[in-house]
């Protein structure tokens, strides 16, 4: 993960550019290295910002075989100084829970006067978090929601009724709608969309249905 200046329209080029043309490298952080997560298909999404805080879902998921998990402690999601790439605070509740990786970018709104940040994680689980942390280095859960049935099962290739996250959650009038799905590359695993109302629950509660 690098941030650059963007002075330059060439900042981003694959092709040769002089050393004139090249964007300067304001920080960057190895996750692989200082994290040890083992990222699956590599990048999954996109980066999200609210203030001086970057959002980032690392990409930790299962290994080539789809069934393993390499690194099941490393975290999932993690908050840096967008300025200087510090590392703020970060999570990793999913670890072997994970079905695959998480694909979906982070979500940031304010809903109900609270600022949160949406992870949609590779368990299947939408977490809420605020974006400050704990304070100590970890997240700060506001509220989470098992976005499967109880009854549902994950099964590799589409052949169960568990599904992960594809796209990001949408937040509209104060609720929170996000959809489930598979990856197309393997198989087509029955969706499913919720709407949730977030304002409803504080302090690190499960709003999931039973």
């Amino acid at each position: 993960l690098g941030f650059h200046d963007g002075q330059n329209d060439g900042a981003f080029s694959q092709e040769s550019v002089t050393a004139l043309d090249e964007a300067d490298v304001v920080w960057k952080f190895d996750m692989m290295s200082q994290l040890g997560i083992s990222q699956h298909n590599m990048c999954t999404c996109s980066c999200t910002c609210a203030g001086d805080i970057l959002f980032v879902v690392t990409g930790n998921g299962t290994d080539e075989s789809h069934i393993n998990i390499p690194a099941p402690d490393a975290p999932d999601f993690i908050a840096l100084n967008r300025n200087t790439g510090e590392l703020l605070w970060k999570f990793s509740a999913p670890g072997i829970g994970s079905f695959h990786v998480s694909w979906s970018s982070p979500r940031f709104a304010v809903i109900g006067g609270q600022p949160q940040v949406l992870f949609s994680a590779g368990d299947g689980w939408l977490y809420s978090f605020d974006p400050k942390g704990d304070g100590n280095g970890g997240a700060n859960l506001l509220w989470e929601f098992d976005c499967n049935l109880k009854s549902n099962r994950w099964i590799f290739g589409g052949r169960g009724t568990g599904n992960s996250f594809i796209t990001l959650p949408v937040i509209y009038e104060g609720r929170v709608y996000v959809a489930t799905g598979q990856d197309c590359e393997h198989g087509e695993g029955p969706g499913m969309l919720w709407c949730i109302d977030p304002a409803r629950y504080t302090n690190g509660s499960d709003v999931s249905l039973e």
